[in-house]
């Protein structure tokens, strides 16, 4: 009978910081990337999506997207990426804080090695804000 009441305590207690967590989490975006190493340059300018069309090898090529926080509070950017874009991709900026009404410019950068081999290679990035309190 005891371990009834703890057990139910301890479910009260984790649906509780469930829900705080979500509250505060505002929104998770995922973000197709998208490039192609090739032996000749080419462009993709997708709107919707990082692409960033053929690259050379020894070449790079950058992308920008604009963030902008629209609440009354700070909220607290982190980027991840893909595990099969490491090697290639890196961000101008991550783990930042955006003031209310407050916007920041983000470059992507796509680097090919020599010996990078040709062809298609996607993956994705990950934006996450939460409120700036919370990280």
């Amino acid at each position: 009978m005891k371990y009834k009441k703890y057990i139910v305590l301890v479910a009260i207690l984790i649906i509780l910081l469930g829900t705080f967590i979500s509250i505060n989490n505002i929104e998770k975006r995922k973000i197709e990337v998208k490039f192609e190493i090739g032996e000749k340059p080419g462009f993709d300018l997708d709107p919707e999506a990082l692409t960033f069309g053929r690259i050379p090898k020894n070449s790079s090529a950058t992308r920008n997207i604009n963030i902008y926080n629209e609440f009354n509070h700070d909220i607290y950017i982190y980027i991840s990426l893909s595990k099969n874009l490491l090697g290639f991709l890196s961000v101008s900026e991550n783990n930042f804080i955006l003031n209310p009404q407050e916007s920041k410019n983000i470059s992507f950068f796509i680097n090919s090695k020599n010996e990078s081999e040709l062809g298609v290679y996607e993956g994705y990035v990950i934006i996450k804000t939460t409120r700036g309190w919370l990280r």
